[in-house]
């Protein structure tokens, strides 16, 4: 038997379902889910082959959401961590600052010197880029299950939903107007490019969102987004209509099977 633990944000929720309804279930795996909103997870200690909460406060909040405070880590094969801001879209915030040589729009400008973005060498776009993705959720807690000496893979995040190319959200104006200027293949490819070395140097294996979830790049396609489930005490709670960056169960399944193909050591699950 081989028993993975899976330990994230919101993101977790949609993980968190395709388990329960068995997509990928398979003899010989098991998996446990621990999550916590926001930054939550950063006030924990690994003490005893176990993490727990660090206060009364946030053990409340694991226990409300989890039903335990506490995650077993003796005897894992793997820790994943899933989504906690090691985002996608991270490089369109890049992008919307900064430009370099090889984007597709730059064929389409005219004089360099009127881009309102920055012009600069690539490595140092992918320099400002792997120092967010450092600074992440994620690689902070990576970085802390390893010196533990736990196996850790993380997650992608998912890309913003498609549905921001007719309603524009927020949280992904930039991933929507690189889509629209016609750099998301690139940006995608220059995300996982720096994402797979960040986390190869805090000692993390990364698992790339499925290339099956994705549209024009930079964009998770509708079907992997409807009707996506929320991190919350009672199952089945729904993100609102507005909600455009996280993936629902059929997501959920297709990570899953991504995970656990790296977990096992195979290129497919």
């Amino acid at each position: 038997m081989t028993r993975i633990a899976v330990i994230g944000n919101s993101h977790l929720a949609c993980l968190r379902e395709a388990w329960a309804g068995g997509a990928i279930r398979r003899e010989g795996r098991a998996t446990d889910f621990l999550g916590l909103h926001g930054d939550g997870l950063l006030d924990t200690v690994i003490e005893g082959g176990t993490l727990r909460a660090a206060s009364d406060a946030t053990a409340a909040q694991l226990v409300r959401l989890n039903g335990t405070d506490r995650l077993r880590l003796d005897g894992v094969g793997a820790v994943v961590v899933a989504g906690c801001m090691m985002a996608p879209a991270t490089a369109a915030r890049i992008w919307r600052d900064m430009r370099w040589w090889g984007l597709p729009s730059l064929h389409a400008a005219g004089d360099l010197a009127d881009l309102e973005a920055a012009f600069v060498p690539r490595a140092a776009a992918a320099a400002a880029l792997r120092a967010h993705l450092e600074a992440s959720l994620a690689l902070r807690l990576a970085r802390r299950l390893v010196a533990a000496g736990v196996r850790v893979l993380v997650a992608s995040q998912p890309r913003p939903c498609e549905t921001v190319l007719d309603r524009p959200r927020p949280l992904a104006l930039s991933a929507r107007a690189a889509v629209m200027a016609g750099d998301g293949a690139h940006l995608s490819a220059f995300h996982e490019g720096v994402a797979r070395a960040a986390c190869a140097a805090a000692g993390a294996l990364y698992v790339p969102q499925p290339e099956a979830t994705r549209i024009r790049g930079m964009l998770t396609a509708r079907p992997f987004t409807e009707g996506a489930l929320r991190l919350a005490p009672r199952p089945g709670q729904r993100q609102p209509p507005e909600d455009a960056i996280h993936a629902n169960a059929r997501y959920g399944a297709l990570m899953l099977g991504a995970i656990w193909a790296a977990v096992e050591g195979r290129q497919a699950a």
